[in-house]
């Protein structure tokens, strides 16, 4: 490797001797000779290859509930963060069921007062014989039911406070929504066959990019890869333009290798796909 590296690098300086040589004597002029010392240094490997970019995850924003939409907090191509508030179905019908959940628990809770009262009253007579034992065992029954149905108000308290919270529908993670689908006014349902959606969000921060290299590159990539992590270099389609760059690293996930390259955490990550690992082009460090 090093002799071919300065082969190239002797070759580079004949062109660049010849190049300059030409211009002088296309002017007419002294043939200017720049000497260089000579150096020993390593030269970067790239392996380049075409990637695709890709959302780092996508959701299709769908009603929980039926209703009609009420509002929409969102615009087209706008960033939201994790827990914004993005649409709102008429919450009316499901406020009315939740109050009538707590004011039921709340009459069970009045019946249940009593009925612990009465059992009390009735334990203190059956000690004098002033009344029977089977109209304790009763009062006591009448106290367990009521303290089951208290439960079950609390489930049904529980179930109309969640279908009143998927009213409002939020951000499941940081991203930017896409086309809306629909708007104010037209009616949703959770039942609805046809998939179709309010809008879509997509994870742009971190970003995904796959790609794919020739099989034989992988002993070359294994090999830099047990040495440290290699730099990964992501370009614009200009080639020019830098998008990100990272460290490349590989997992294995049952003998499929791809790798995830995100910008800001500037990390190269291994996802299911197939072939072999597969490193966006590295490059070595400016200097």
């Amino acid at each position: 490797m090093t002799g071919r590296r300065r082969i190239f690098g002797a070759v580079g300086l004949a062109v660049a001797v010849l190049m300059s040589s030409q211009a002088a004597w296309a002017q007419g002029g002294a043939v200017p000779v720049t000497v260089v010392a000579a150096a020993k240094r390593d030269v970067p490997i790239l392996l380049r290859n075409i990637g695709t970019v890709q959302a780092n995850q996508s959701a299709l924003i769908r009603s929980r509930v039926d209703g009609t939409i009420e509002q929409i907090y969102f615009a087209e191509g706008q960033d939201v963060k994790k827990g914004d508030r993005l649409v709102l179905i008429d919450p009316r019908p499901y406020q009315a069921a939740y109050d009538q959940a707590l004011a039921k628990k709340a009459s069970d809770t009045a019946l249940l007062t009593g009925a612990q009262k009465d059992l009390v009253r009735s334990q203190q007579l059956v000690t004098n014989s002033f009344t029977p034992q089977q109209t304790v065992d009763q009062r006591t029954a009448t106290v367990q039911q009521l303290q089951a149905q208290i439960q079950s108000d609390d489930a049904l308290i529980a179930a109309a406070k969640t279908n009143l919270d998927y009213t409002l529908i939020t951000a499941p993670f940081d991203g930017r929504m896409g086309l809306r689908q629909l708007d104010v006014g037209n009616v949703v349902r959770l039942a609805d066959s046809t998939g179709v959606g309010i809008a879509t969000i997509a994870q742009i921060h971190p970003i995904a990019v796959t790609f794919t290299l020739p099989q034989d590159t992988l002993p070359a990539i294994q090999a830099a890869l047990a040495a440290g992590k290699p730099l990964a270099v992501a370009y614009a389609p200009d080639d020019v333009t830098l998008l990100g760059q990272g460290r490349a690293s590989h997992h294995r996930q049952r003998d499929r290798r791809a790798e995830r390259y995100d910008p800001d955490e500037g990390d190269l990550r291994q996802r299911r796909k197939q072939a072999v690992a597969r490193p966006v082009r590295q490059h070595a460090p400016a200097g």
